[in-house]
C-alpha cells in the first residue's frame, strides 16, 4: 500500500509588490485543482517575499508535485526543509490553504531570535511546530488582503537588509581602524610592515 509522506519547503518570490497578490491568487487556485485530482493537502504561508509550504499525500504524487513547483518561473531559491513518511495527513480540510503574515508567526520566529519569518531559517526541530502553528489558523484569500499590507512586508524586509548592511559597513570600518592602529604600534616596535612602500 503506497504510504504517504510530508514535504516542506521554503522558496523566495520574484514578484515585484505590485504583482504578488495575483501571482498568490494563480499559484492557490492552480494548486488547489492540481491538489484536488491527486488527492493531495497542503497549507501555504507567504511573507517577506518568502515562501513556506508543506504538502501532504502518497508518496508518489507529493514527488510528482515537487517536481512541478521546482519549474514554476514565480519563485527561486528552493530548498527542501524536511520529507519524510507520515502515518496520517493533518491537512485534509484543504487542497491548499493559504494562512496570511499575522503576529503570531512573528512571535514565532522572535521566539527563536529572528527578527522576521524566514523560513529558510526553520530546522528540523522547529518545522513540524511551524506547521502546527498553521494547521489551526482561519484560511484567507490573497484577494482580500489590501495591497498595501502585502507591499509592507517588502518594506519591512528591505529596512532589515538596509540595517544589516550598515553594521556591516560599521563592523568593517572598525577591523580597519583596529588593524591601523596595531600595525602601527608594532612600527614603532621595529615590527610594523610599511604597506606603501613594500614590494
Amino acid at each position: 500500500m503506497p504510504y504517504c509522506a510530508r514535504l516542506t519547503y521554503a522558496s523566495t518570490s520574484i514578484s515585484s509588490p505590485a504583482t504578488i497578490r495575483q501571482d498568490l491568487i494563480d499559484i492557490l487556485d492552480e494548486a488547489r485543482a492540481y491538489n484536488f485530482n491527486n488527492k493531495l493537502y497542503g497549507v501555504l504561508y507567504y511573507g517577506n517575499s518568502y515562501f513556506f509550504q508543506c504538502i501532504e499525500g502518497q508518496k508518489t504524487e507529493v514527488d510528482k508535485l515537487y517536481e512541478k513547483i521546482k519549474k514554476d518561473f514565480r519563485h527561486t531559491n528552493l530548498v527542501v526543509l524536511s520529507y519524510h513518511e507520515i502515518e496520517e495527513t493533518s491537512l485534509n480540510n484543504w487542497n491548499m490553504k493559504y494562512v496570511h503574515y499575522d503576529q503570531e508567526v512573528q512571535d514565532f520566529f522572535s521566539r527563536h531570535q529572528w527578527e522576521i519569518f524566514n523560513p529558510y531559517a526553520l530546522n528540523d526541530g522547529l518545522i513540524d511546530e511551524f506547521v502546527a502553528l498553521l494547521i489551526p489558523h482561519e484560511p484567507v484569500e490573497p484577494d482580500s488582503i489590501e495591497q498595501n499590507e502585502l507591499n509592507a512586508q517588502g518594506k519591512q524586509q528591505g529596512r532589515l537588509k538596509f540595517k544589516y548592511v550598515v553594521w556591516l559597513i560599521f563592523f568593517g570600518m572598525l577591523g580597519l581602524i583596529i588593524l591601523y592602529f596595531l600595525n602601527m604600534t608594532a612600527w614603532n616596535n621595529g615590527f610594523g610592515i610599511d604597506f606603501f612602500n613594500a614590494h
